[in-house]
C-alpha cells in the first residue's frame, strides 16, 4: 500500500497498514449501487398519479444522497490506520483516517515499547489484537485514543513506571502476528531497541 501523501517521506523499509481494498471497493460498489436503484425507482414512480409525493421526494433525496457518498473522494482513498518507516510510527489523530488534510502524530521508535497479541471479546465474538506499548503525552494520548471501539478501549491501561502505556491496534481485515512481524521487521531496520514480550 502507497503511504498517503500527506505524512512526510517515508524512509525505506516502511509499512502502511490500512484497510483491504476488497472492504473499500465494495462499500464503493454498495454505494453505486443504492444511488442506481433509489434513481430508478424515483423514475419509476414519477408517472404515477396515485403516490405520495413526499415519498418520491424521500426517494429522490436518497439516490442523492448514496451519489454523494459514491463521489467523495475520501471513500476512494485507501483508508490507512497507522504507518511506520525507520524513523517511528504516524498515528492519526482522533483515531481517524491518515488522508489528505488529516493529521497525524510521530512516535520514534524509542517511545515505542513491547508488542503483544491479545484476545478480545469473548465466546463466539473472540479475535485477536495487536497491542503496542508506547510512551507519548497527555495531550497525544487523548487524540490517538478519542473515539475508539468499547472492546479496544478497554485494553488501553494507564502509564507503568516507565511511562508506556497498552495501545491496541484493530484488525481492519489483518492477521496481528504478520502485521506485528512487519512493524518488528521495520523497527529492527531502524536499530532502535527492540522488546517484543511473547504472545
Amino acid at each position: 500500500m502507497k503511504p498517503p501523501k500527506n505524512l512526510p517521506p517515508l524512509e525505506s523499509p516502511f509499512y502502511v497498514f490500512g484497510e483491504p481494498a476488497l472492504f473499500q471497493y465494495s462499500l464503493v460498489a454498495l454505494c453505486w449501487a443504492a444511488a442506481l436503484f433509489t434513481g430508478w425507482l424515483a423514475y419509476e414512480r414519477l408517472g404515477d398519479d396515485d403516490t405520495l409525493w413526499g415519498l418520491n421526494v424521500l426517494i429522490l433525496m436518497l439516490c442523492v444522497a448514496f451519489l454523494a457518498s459514491a463521489l467523495n473522494p475520501r471513500i476512494w482513498r485507501r483508508w490507512v490506520r497507522l504507518a511506520a518507516d525507520s524513523k517511528g510510527l504516524y498515528l492519526p489523530c482522533d483515531h481517524n483516517l491518515i488522508q489528505v488534510g488529516g493529521c497525524h502524530h510521530f512516535i520514534p521508535w524509542n517511545d515505542v515499547g513491547e508488542t503483544s497479541i491479545v484476545t478480545v471479546g469473548k465466546d463466539k465474538r473472540e479475535y485477536q489484537a495487536l497491542v503496542l506499548k508506547l510512551r507519548v503525552g497527555d495531550d497525544v494520548w487523548l487524540k490517538i485514543t478519542r473515539n475508539r471501539s468499547k472492546a479496544l478501549e478497554a485494553l488501553q491501561t494507564p502509564k507503568d513506571q516507565r511511562g508506556y502505556r497498552a495501545f491496541p491496534l484493530g484488525n481492519h481485515g489483518h492477521e496481528p502476528r504478520a502485521t506485528r512481524a512487519a512493524l518488528e521487521r521495520v523497527r529492527s531496520a531502524a536499530n532502535a531497541p527492540t522488546a517484543s514480550s511473547a504472545p
